[in-house]
């Protein structure tokens, strides 16, 4: 069998269909071969065919040496099969003083600059060479076993010829890959590296590891006295001919499977790896053999494999003894530093089969190779992960940089992840455990990032975590709360995913950034029980301009407390109202917000405290415009009020559960109010203070700034209260301060400052100032020149409406007595003059 070069692929013949071939067949070449004769005209015509390509060859030149030595490999063969050892001898005896004429392969690279001048493809002296001597190799090889005296290449060493020959061939190619700086110069060189390895089998791989040895000095040749050419004793000065990198090159980025070869496993001196191992222990660039290697272990098998946690651990001793040396800080340490979920996604690129990007450095490297081989051969990783979890104390690990201790992390999360999560967790938790507390801030944020990691590797392959989540509780108690809240939140979530709330969350939430607080709320929501302090500054985070996440915290609850604590539900809410209707409180809409948030959190069938919410409806409903959600809120109200006030035994309006606006739900709300307090008016007037006067403190700051729009709303609303609770809100001097009541704030706000003072459609007016006028008519005008200023004013503005002037003299009319009262307290000539006057 002949060797095949496909990128110079020969022909038999070229177009115009010449040869040079002076042998018609093989069977003639075969009885050429059996004498001295034959073989000396045959190997003559080989030196002629050989010369005219080194002289200027063609396609047909190489074609007609490739046949020729294709004829001679199989004469040979044939004769070895019959038994005619000597004959065989006689031809490699032949061959052997051709290759002392024609040189080593190693020779010719040297001598030419064809390498660098002309295309690989068409260098046909490089090829013949390559030829010759690998036809050569195959005709020793036939002679390995057997008992026939054959004189060697160079009388040096206890190989045979053909050993000698694969030796001065890998010497060659290696120098090739040397010169060319890429492992194979073609096809052909990496076809002639498996056709070598094939023949020798175990041999190949001593035969390689000598020759390594040799050029980097581990063992030396001694002159021959009478060397037969002087060209085999290029062995002889290999010393620092041929570097580590380049043997390391060409093992790596050999393909061997294509030729169906098998690589020995283990740590035998005559294995691949062992090899392997030698020549990377003389190799100084750690990061391009890392790279070579992460490819060569990512295309091998697991049983290939055994054996490789010799070169691991050799890769792990050379980065550990630098581990404590301070080091720029790579991608995958900032992506550490970032988050936990961050470290995750950024270490699984260690355990998968993915192009290494340029920024990558030896740790990173060292991390994907060990991961590769780990994941792919239980014994490597049996006797490798002894290694890495001894390799240092606490003490050291405390002492290290921040960068070298994210690399040591990132290496045992990798192993985590690709090869037994539960055992490599376990052991990278009792680390942490042992170093944390007396560690500093920055490695306690590395430590507690790590066990986040390990809590999310955990969740993505549903395996139970609470060892780990105990053991994050356990450290965050440690933390500091003078410089350690953002980390303490973060571990936070993670403990609150699990339903679980920290206890001494109390002592970093004063510290806390307002995003970390947004998280801790929007995680604690689901919670059953919340701390007292996260309810607190839940609800101080009301007032701030984005307070959904303690809506929505605040609102589910209240809720609990609803169903499991009633009374401590109402407490809750009234806080939450004083807060929301504080002075600090720049507006209602949150108010509004947290109602409808509120109602969609409730089932129908949950009760929850009307009382406390009432003052907070009141104030939405005053200071907004109808809207499908304010008309949702409404009907929830009086459904809760109706409930209210049957629990109480209280007699109320007829309830109509079609209520179709807030208009309609504040009118029945405050009309069944009068009702309640024809049975008990202490009760409602006391409640009417609780729940109006903290709405007249927000009334004063936003209704002067509303639009028309709004004020029509409000003012008609607030037309019931006058009409159906005039006389339980008022207070006379002498029960109160009268100018800072109730009862006079409202009046200055809706009459005074606004009925009065703004122009309303006329339809508006029609329907509510007789509620404001009623509600007045209702009090003892009699005794209070305030309130008789009120209806005069009332009187002067709106007596020219001709509407407006008979429902005022209608209801003047059930009540006569006040008629000369008002009359006395109105200006002469003015409109409420001549009203009263005309009806007197």
């Amino acid at each position: 069998a002949s060797i095949r070069f496909p990128l110079v692929y020969y022909e038999s013949f070229t177009k115009d269909g010449t040869t040079t071939f002076c042998f018609t067949s093989p069977l003639s070449l075969h009885f050429q071969l059996n004498d001295e004769k034959g073989n000396a005209m045959v190997f003559g015509c080989l030196r002629m065919l050989f010369s005219r390509i080194m002289n200027g060859a063609t396609e047909t030149l190489m074609v007609d040496l490739d046949r020729c030595l294709c004829y001679i490999s199989m004469a040979a063969k044939n004769m070895q099969l019959a038994g005619k050892s000597c004959t065989v001898a006689l031809i490699a005896r032949y061959f052997r003083a051709f290759l002392v004429q024609i040189g080593t392969i190693r020779r010719y690279v040297l001598n030419s600059h064809s390498f660098t001048t002309r295309s690989i493809e068409t260098n046909y002296p490089a090829h013949a060479t390559l030829m010759v001597w690998m036809t050569a190799f195959r005709i020793f090889d036939l002679l390995k076993d057997s008992a026939v005296d054959f004189e060697l290449l160079y009388p040096i060493g206890d190989s045979n010829a053909s050993e000698q020959a694969a030796t001065l061939i890998a010497y060659g190619l290696l120098t090739t890959a040397k010169v060319t700086e890429r492992p194979f110069m073609c096809k052909c060189a990496c076809f002639a590296w498996q056709q070598l390895h094939s023949c020798m089998s175990d041999a190949f791989w001593r035969m390689f590891s000598w020759l390594f040895r040799l050029c980097v000095g581990a063992v030396t040749f001694n002159y021959p006295t009478n060397p037969s050419s002087v060209m085999f004793l290029e062995l002889c000065e290999a010393r620092d001919s041929i570097s580590s990198e380049t043997f390391s090159d060409v093992l790596c980025s050999l393909d061997w499977r294509p030729a169906d070869l098998r690589l020995l496993p283990g740590k035998a001196t005559n294995s691949c790896l062992e090899c392997l191992r030698q020549i990377l222990l003389k190799t100084a660039d750690h990061r391009n053999a890392l790279i070579r290697l992460y490819t060569f272990f990512g295309s091998r098998n697991a049983e290939e494999l055994t054996g490789a946690e010799s070169i691991l651990q050799h890769y792990f001793n050379v980065l550990c003894a630098r581990i404590m040396e301070p080091s720029p800080m790579s991608t995958l340490c900032e992506l550490s530093r970032e988050s936990g979920k961050a470290w995750l996604e950024a270490m699984k690129g260690h355990c998968v089969d993915v192009e290494l990007r340029e920024d990558l450095n030896e740790w990173d490297i060292f991390i994907r190779v060990a991961t590769v081989v780990c994941s792919k051969c239980e014994s490597v990783w049996r006797s490798f992960k002894p290694r890495i979890f001894s390799k240092f104390t606490p003490k050291r690990f405390r002492e290290m940089p921040i960068s070298s201790l994210i690399e040591m992390l990132t290496l045992f999360l990798a192993f985590a992840y690709s090869t037994d999560t539960r055992e490599v967790c376990e052991k990278t938790s009792m680390l942490i455990m042992s170093i944390f507390e007396s560690s500093g801030k920055d490695r306690q944020e590395v430590l507690l990032r790590a066990v986040h990691c390990q809590i999310l590797m955990h969740a993505e392959r549903g395996l139970d975590d609470a060892s780990i989540i105990k053991s994050l509780i356990s450290l965050t108690d440690k933390l500091n709360e003078a410089d350690s809240s953002d980390i303490y939140a973060e571990s936070y979530l993670f403990a609150a995913q699990k339903g679980l709330e920290l206890s001494s969350l109390h002592r970093f939430l004063p510290r806390m950034s307002s995003a970390d607080i947004t998280r801790i709320l929007e995680a604690s929501t689901h919670f059953t029980t919340v701390s007292a302090c996260l309810w607190k500054v839940a609800v101080e985070r009301l007032l701030m301009s984005d307070a959904s996440h303690s809506i929505v915290f605040l609102t589910t609850q209240l809720r609990h407390r609803c169903v499991d604590n009633p009374m401590l539900a109402s407490q809750r809410m009234a806080l939450i109202t004083s807060v929301l209707l504080s002075e600090k409180a720049p507006w209602t809409n949150t108010a509004f917000e947290f109602l409808i948030e509120f109602i969609q959190s409730l089932d129908g069938e949950i009760r929850f405290p009307i009382e406390s919410i009432l003052p907070l409806w009141f104030a939405v409903v005053l200071t907004h415009i109808e809207s499908d959600g304010l008309t949702d809120v409404s009907q929830f109200i009086c459904t809760g009020f109706r409930s209210f006030v049957q629990d109480k035994g209280f007699p109320s309006k007829e309830f109509s559960s079609d209520i179709s606006s807030t208009d309609a739900a504040a009118r029945w709300i405050f009309e069944s109010v009068s009702e309640i307090a024809r049975r008990n008016e202490m009760w409602v007037r006391e409640a009417m203070l609780r729940w109006l006067e903290p709405v007249a403190c927000v009334l004063q700051k936003v209704l002067p700034k509303s639009t028309m729009e709004v004020c029509t709303q409000s003012c008609r609303i607030a037309s019931y209260i006058f009409r159906f609770a005039s006389r339980l809100i008022y207070r006379s001097a002498g029960e109160c301060n009268f100018n800072q009541s109730l009862f006079v704030r409202l009046c200055k706000l809706y009459i005074q400052n606004t009925l009065i003072v703004r122009n309303f459609e006329a339809t508006f007016l029609d329907e509510s100032v007789p509620n404001y006028f009623c509600g007045l008519l209702m009090l003892p005008i009699a005794s209070s020149s305030y309130l008789q200023r009120i209806a005069v004013d009332i009187i002067e503005k709106f007596s020219l409406d001709y509407s407006l002037k008979q429902k005022m003299k209608r209801l003047l009319g059930d009540h006569p007595r006040f008629i000369p009262i008002l009359y006395a307290a109105c200006k002469a000539d003015s409109n409420a003059f001549k009203f009263l006057t005309a009806i007197a």
